[in-house]
């Protein structure tokens, strides 16, 4: 067999190769027939099939390569997952800022507003939404998991009792963070 495999291989595919790449640029001054081209296919083809009925062609098992991919995509598949169970999205309204949940305070001539997570998130990781705007970096958390947003002078208590945002703003606070 390792003969036969040997002979496919480096002689009869590349003689044919070569042959069908002549008769098409015209360079042989005897062209090869159709019944040359299905005598050199018809050879091959008994040369090859016991070797694909084995799964391999030339040498190369298509069944172990498969097995291999097969293993790379599990593995692939539980460190995505491990990623995406890392990450977290918490939301709030505007109910949790009236029941307490979320306590807001002026300090500083400033409006900070603190809110408690479920976990720490990872340094640099957080995506916050503050009514339905992203929020830049002004925030800060301590060891009891509490972020604290600096919103600025301009914000005061009665803005978050404007009708017009508890009526057209869905959630008054969106964070999304990877678990540390």
């Amino acid at each position: 067999m390792l003969v036969i495999n040997f002979l496919s291989v480096y002689i009869l595919i590349p003689v044919l190769i070569i042959l069908i790449i002549l008769d098409i640029l015209g360079i042989r001054k005897k062209s090869l027939t159709n019944q040359n081209y299905i005598g050199i296919g018809i050879i091959l083809f008994i040369i090859v099939w016991p070797q694909i009925q084995k799964g391999e062609i030339f040498g190369f098992s298509f069944e172990k390569r498969i097995k291999e991919v097969e293993s790379e995509v599990i593995e692939l598949q539980e460190r995505v997952e491990d990623i995406f169970d890392k990450y977290e999205t918490e939301i709030f309204e505007f109910d949790d800022l009236d029941s307490g949940k979320i306590r807001h305070y002026e300090k500083d001539n400033s409006y900070y507003l603190d809110i408690p997570l479920k976990y720490r998130p990872i340094y640099n990781s957080i995506d916050l939404w503050f009514f339905a705007g992203s929020v830049p970096p002004t925030y800060s958390i301590n060891d009891e998991n509490i972020l604290t947003l600096r919103l600025g002078s301009s914000w005061t208590r009665d803005m978050f009792e404007v009708e017009y945002y508890r009526e057209n703003i869905e959630y008054l606070i969106v964070i999304k963070y990877v678990k540390e």
